[in-house]
């Protein structure tokens, strides 16, 4: 194995499922042993960005085309907890179209009439916006974690804007914890319509 390239374990592959509008069934039997096939697109349907498929078809074409536009990921960690936050920008040359939809937007920004509704993630109720065409970004945002043996595993990948992680008192600190509150008391997830 590459020790410079980063580990995406089939955990991992599972929740970048989120990112992708569908799952091949031939990727979810090789990748996601014993996961169901419905279980691994049931994934697919949850709001949020999302990868063009004619940029990758699945987390580990992404995670190629990513590495590929950001070069080796050797920075030291960026976000106080031992995360390396790498971002990409592919040219709107080659992806005119952008490379994905952003699966962010501030509650402030949203168009009148947008319907919005509550759902919970990661035990916090976060609000979706369903919105009839979701803005396109040509932004990737790949996060890792030095793992044991210093080997680089993946904890995500999505196109369009980054965000700090839903408020979990177990994980985050006080000032953390309400950072992160404040932050989602005023974006939303944007589901397509």
């Amino acid at each position: 194995m590459d020790a410079s390239r980063p580990v995406l374990s089939a955990g991992r592959r599972f929740h970048l499922l989120r990112h992708f509008p569908d799952v091949a069934p031939d990727y979810a039997a090789r990748t996601l042993p014993g996961v169901p096939l419905e279980e691994a697109r049931a994934q697919t349907r949850l709001p949020g960005s999302k990868f063009l498929p004619e940029f990758a078809a699945d987390p580990d074409e992404a995670l190629a085309r990513v590495l590929e536009a950001a070069g080796r990921p050797e920075a030291p960690p960026s976000a106080g907890d031992g995360r390396i936050e790498v971002r990409a920008v592919f040219s709107a040359a080659d992806w005119p179209g952008g490379i994905g939809f952003d699966g962010l937007i501030a509650l402030d920004a949203l168009p009148a009439g947008t319907r919005i509704r509550r759902e919970e993630r990661s035990g916090f109720p976060v609000t979706v916006a369903v919105l009839v065409e979701p803005p396109r970004t040509r932004q990737a945002n790949l996060i890792l974690l030095r793992g044991d043996g210093g080997l680089l595993e993946v904890l995500t990948l999505f196109p369009g804007t980054a965000a700090p992680p839903f408020p979990d008192p177990a994980v985050h600190d006080g000032d953390r914890l309400e950072e992160c509150r404040r932050f989602w008391d005023a974006h939303a997830l944007i589901a397509a319509e």
